[in-house]
């Protein structure tokens, strides 16, 4: 799953917007939900990578960035200047 722009879909939760808010809930909610086991759940497992993607990592809600839901983060710099 790739979840372009994850900054604007999860920004920091600042009691500003609460409709922000409640989506940030909702989404942490699904990723804490997508790693517990239960009885109920059944017995096929199918692992899913989840891809988000961000220009603005300081723009992220903190929980998201907590290990068990996200767990590695790749920096990809800008490109040097072409030398002349």
């Amino acid at each position: 799953m790739i979840l372009d722009d994850i900054h604007l879909i999860s920004p920091r939760r600042e009691g500003i917007d609460i409709g922000a808010d409640r989506l940030t809930s909702t989404l942490l909610a699904l990723l804490d939900g997508m790693t517990t086991s239960d009885d109920t759940a059944s017995d096929t497992f199918y692992p899913t990578v989840i891809l988000a993607i961000t220009t603005n990592p300081g723009a992220l809600d903190a929980a998201l960035r907590r290990p068990g839901r996200l767990d590695s983060e790749i920096e990809v710099p800008l490109p040097d200047e072409p030398s002349t």
